[in-house]
């Protein structure tokens, strides 16, 4: 999962677009007055998350993770941006224009600490979304000492900033930038990375009678610990066995299943042809966060 190249062209693009020789933009201010946070938010693989706030002080209170059961790992592939009412001083912000190592002056902190191999990196974007529309500092994970950006175009690779199977990631980030004349301004942004407890394994089925059906999964490599919510839906026939569907699936039992296996033995009737599947889920306070759900199968009970 490290290493991944999924960091969004549109971020290449308007970096690439901000070498210029003058510096990190090269347009004219456009706002008056002190420099100040406009909105703050997360973009994973180009789906936003938006945050709320006021003054330097902002919250993202749910950003996405991916789980990569090959490997069992699970992070958020992406990047944070802060926007701000006008243009910045780009080199207050990040090396020079092809280079995002922060700068002394952004006085940049972000627990937790970037893993091993991978330093948190900052760039100016001063066409977010236009020139006279604001300015971001774009902070994210990359591998270290890889941050050149690529004159002719192309990926920049990143890190996954870490997840947890079980249990929301907090990420928080306090920098200051600078305007053309000087001016600073603060940003304090938390962000909250929600777990994804990864893809069950289709359902398989052990002992069969005509009112129970015993419905055993594999747990996903990202969390062995999920509970899962086993849902069963009546069969729609079609024209062949081949071209049955489920109908309306409904969760067996009233609470989720911990460990890999249920037995199903409320309303079923013999000789019936029955539809499972299977989502793993992580419960952090009193919220479910769902991961993705197994394929549908099918068993039929005794008669």
């Amino acid at each position: 999962m490290t290493n991944m190249r999924n960091l969004t062209k549109w971020l290449l693009v308007t970096l690439t677009a901000a070498t210029v020789v003058t510096g990190c933009d090269s347009f004219d201010d456009a706002v008056g007055g002190s420099p100040a946070v406009i909105s703050v938010g997360f973009s994973l693989d180009g789906a936003p998350f938006d945050g709320t706030g006021s003054g330097s002080t902002w919250t993202i209170p749910t950003v996405g993770s991916v789980c990569d059961d090959a490997s069992a790992t699970v992070g958020s592939q992406g990047f944070f941006f802060v926007k701000f009412n006008k243009l910045l001083d780009g080199f207050s912000i990040q090396t020079d224009p092809t280079n995002c190592t922060p700068v002394a002056a952004l006085n940049l902190v972000i627990t937790p600490a970037a893993p091993a191999g991978s330093s948190w990196y900052a760039c100016y974007n001063p066409q977010s979304p236009s020139p006279d529309e604001g300015a971001s500092v774009v902070i994210y994970q990359a591998p270290t000492a890889t941050l050149t950006i690529p004159p002719s175009g192309g990926w920049i690779d990143a890190t996954p900033i870490p997840g947890s199977g079980t249990a929301v990631t907090v990420v928080h980030a306090t920098g200051t930038i600078h305007d053309k004349g000087g001016a600073a301004a603060s940003f304090d942004v938390t962000a909250n990375i929600v777990p994804d407890p990864g893809l069950a394994g289709d359902p398989t089925f052990g002992a069969t009678t005509a009112t129970s059906v015993v419905v055993n999964w594999t747990a996903p490599g990202c969390n062995a610990a999920a509970e899962y919510v086993v849902e069963r839906a009546p069969n729609v026939p079609g024209a062949t066995p081949a071209e049955d569907a489920p109908g309306t699936f409904a969760q067996v039992g009233a609470a989720n299943v911990v460990g890999t296996t249920v037995t199903d033995n409320t309303g079923l009737t013999a000789a019936t042809k029955y539809w499972y599947h299977v989502t793993a889920v992580t419960v952090v306070g009193t919220t479910n966060h769902a991961g993705t759900t197994s394929g549908d199968v099918a068993v039929t009970t005794a008669p």
